[in-house]
């Protein structure tokens, strides 16, 4: 079998199993690529912005990732990278554990984009707006390297790691994500944090500030920016996740960013500066700061880099200030 994107004669490979597709990956090197929804691929071959391959290797044959499992003992969803961006957009799986993930997939593309775009081809992207949201979740990967086994790496890790990490011609099979139990949690946060802005007491005993009881529960949100309203590319997306205390303060706060061609990246130090903290107005505009400066942005022709950062600060901290006001 064989299609054309202009000129070009590209064959194409059904293969029915891993091992199948995994061997024709390897025989045809750079000029295979394995594809399952393809859609952003076809586009990019038919506009001429990617040269199309000497061979597709349809994964359509693979049934067996295309499924959503809740997993109790692993205390996690299981996703398989087959699955289309609309069957975990109506998940009621998905929806009662990790609704993020429902409005990151709900903000890609129109509905009939959605019926094919695979969760896998989201990821294999780089730079797919649920790519965002799976990062906030600690998602790990399942891969398939030819081998006799199957190799689990930390999505974090994937990204951050480089080809060194993701390899060449690495099958994406599975994506697991750990459940968030809401369980109210007591911590003792000191009020010397974010006493300016919250303005705590202090022990009237020994002058030291006096630590605060807070009581935690989880929060998270995925935030998209487009060129339009909507069924476009993203400028922006962000997401966090974590627990927020009824006295303001912060635990266990994760912040991503990504949006556009940037691959999407943990705010390590943006984190750091919030987690054990009790918030306020002015300590809002400087963790606004500290998200510009690690927002690894890349500009195009529709936003500059120093845009992309604005807007990215200005969703998260627009976000978390709407927290702490209930």
């Amino acid at each position: 079998m064989a299609v054309h994107y202009g000129k070009r004669t590209v064959k194409v490979a059904e293969p029915s199993t891993l091992y199948e597709a995994w061997r024709l990956k390897q025989e045809g090197g750079a000029g295979a690529v394995y594809v399952a929804g393809g859609t952003l691929l076809r586009t990019q071959w038919e506009n001429g912005a990617a040269t199309a391959p000497s061979l597709i290797i349809g994964l359509d044959g693979v049934m067996e990732y295309r499924s959503i499992v809740l997993n109790a003992n692993k205390g996690a969803i299981v996703i398989g990278a087959l699955t289309s961006l609309e069957e975990i957009r109506r998940s009621p799986v998905v929806a009662a554990h990790v609704p993020i993930l429902i409005k990151a997939v709900s903000a890609i593309a129109a509905p009939s984009i959605r019926r094919l775009a695979t969760l896998g081809g989201n990821i294999a992207s780089l730079s797919g707006d649920a790519v965002t949201a799976l990062l906030v979740l600690d998602a790990e990967l399942t891969l398939f390297r030819g081998g006799p086994g199957l190799e689990k790496v930390l999505l974090k890790d994937w990204l951050e790691g480089g080809e060194c990490v993701r390899g060449s011609g690495a099958l994406v099979l599975e994506v697991v994500i750990p459940i968030v139990q809401d369980i109210p949690a007591f911590s003792a946060i000191p009020a010397s944090q974010g006493a300016d802005d919250i303005g705590a007491g202090s022990d009237s005993a020994n002058g030291m500030a006096s630590a605060v009881q807070d009581e935690f529960r989880s929060f998270g949100f995925f935030e998209k920016l487009g060129r339009r309203e909507a069924f476009t590319p993203s400028v922006v997306t962000v997401a966090a996740m974590g627990r927020l205390g009824e006295k303001g303060s912060f635990a266990k706060v994760k912040m991503t960013a990504g949006g556009g061609a940037a691959l999407p990246h943990r705010l390590y130090e943006a984190e750091r500066f919030l987690n054990g903290r009790r918030v306020g107005p002015s300590s809002l505009a400087e963790l606004h700061t500290l998200i510009m400066e690690g927002c690894a942005s890349a500009g195009d022709l529709f936003a500059s880099t120093d845009y992309r950062k604005e807007v990215a600060a200005n969703l998260l901290t627009a976000r978390l200030w709407e927290l702490l006001k209930g």
